[in-house]
């Protein structure tokens, strides 16, 4: 998570906050730390996002023929097996850490699933790649 090295202390000046996410003081402390929309977007979605999967994060991955539009563009070096979408890929469904959920949140960005067009290994191929709460 964003904030997963935040802690907020006991303090006179601070009220304790058990649930920080629950807080109206969590919303003051995202827009003072966060430059922009899409940065709140992200955390946002984050945070519903694992409260649907409790925490366990899961991508699958369809490939789906050449869509006429609406893809990202995704490179990965051809050596690189362990790239979230080539481990996708691969296996079609996977766990995500923490890291590599906010990468794909990043990439998507308003969404938990978006048709990805991936440069791998000299070839061009689409997925279609979402996060589920299922193994």
């Amino acid at each position: 998570m964003l904030f997963s090295n935040y802690k907020l202390k006991k303090s006179s000046s601070l009220p304790f906050i058990n649930n920080r996410f629950n807080h109206p003081l969590f919303l003051v402390l995202c827009l003072c730390l966060f430059t922009s929309l899409e940065d709140i977007l992200i955390l946002w979605l984050e945070l519903v996002v694992n409260n649907w999967t409790k925490n366990h994060n899961y991508l699958f991955a369809i490939e789906v023929p050449n869509p006429w539009a609406g893809y990202i563009d995704l490179a990965i070096h051809a050596d690189d097996n362990n790239h979230w979408a080539a481990r996708a890929i691969k296996n079609n469904h996977i766990s995500l850490s923490d890291d590599e959920f906010i990468d794909f949140l990043q990439k998507v960005k308003n969404s938990t699933f978006a048709v990805f067009r991936i440069k791998w290994q000299g070839s061009v191929i689409y997925y279609w790649m979402g996060i589920t709460n299922t193994r």
